[in-house]
């Protein structure tokens, strides 16, 4: 072969390379960007006192409670703006953020009123809702099988039979953590809320464990 042939052989094959490797990187860093991505997760109704609380650096906190909370202690969500929960005469109005990667690797689960575990003497109903926070981590641990289960996002419907909310819950050690990389802002009125963020959020594409229902069951997908 000439050599400049044999030359332009190699340069040819360098510029594919080349350009191959490129497009590899590009794909790569899109990737990472997109999971540092920062998304609407939610929406929250809270005290005037627990807002200002947020709104100093913009960060979740959970306010103690001395009775059991229905999925456990943690910040309690709703996925659209609008319906909320515990909405007190002068409540604030909060949009809450994470990065998408983060919520994309956390483990997730729907937790039943109760479930049928099977114990040496047979099988025994367990109450979830309103439980204590080792029996609702055992659940997870040993029905749904995640393996950080204290660390999985809750969800479920509330007991409201006729207009019942789905709800999720962000647990206590997640959230002082900050393993989510949360960002919240908490807003006087609906409408100022809703000039950020108005979106209802598809909850039930985020590959959650379980099924959303009121009966328990220990049935996965």
């Amino acid at each position: 072969m000439p050599l400049w042939k044999s030359m332009f052989a190699t340069l040819l094959t360098l510029s594919l390379f080349s350009d191959g490797a490129q497009a590899q990187g590009w794909f790569q860093w899109s990737k990472w960007s997109r999971r540092k991505e920062m998304m609407v997760i939610g929406y929250a109704a809270v005290s005037r006192w627990e807002a200002l609380a947020i709104n100093t650096d913009s960060e979740l906190w959970v306010k103690d409670s001395p009775h059991n909370l229905q999925l456990g202690r943690g910040f309690y969500l709703v996925n659209t703006p609008g319906r909320w929960m515990g909405q007190e005469e002068e409540s604030w109005y909060c949009v809450v953020k994470a990065r998408r990667g983060k919520i994309e690797s956390a483990g997730k689960v729907y937790i039943p009123s109760s479930y049928e575990k099977l114990t040496p003497a047979g099988f025994v109903t367990r109450n979830l809702w309103a439980a204590d926070e080792a029996a609702i981590v055992e659940y997870i641990g040993s029905e749904a099988y995640i393996s950080k289960p204290g660390e999985a996002l809750r969800f479920s419907w509330t007991p409201d039979a006729e207009d019942p909310l789905l709800q999720m819950v962000i647990p206590t050690a997640v959230v002082n953590d900050d393993k989510l990389r949360a960002w919240a802002q908490c807003f006087e009125s609906e409408d100022e809320l809703k000039q950020v963020s108005d979106a209802t959020i598809d909850w039930k594409a985020w590959k959650i464990k379980g099924f959303p229902r009121v009966a328990g069951s220990s049935w996965l997908k």
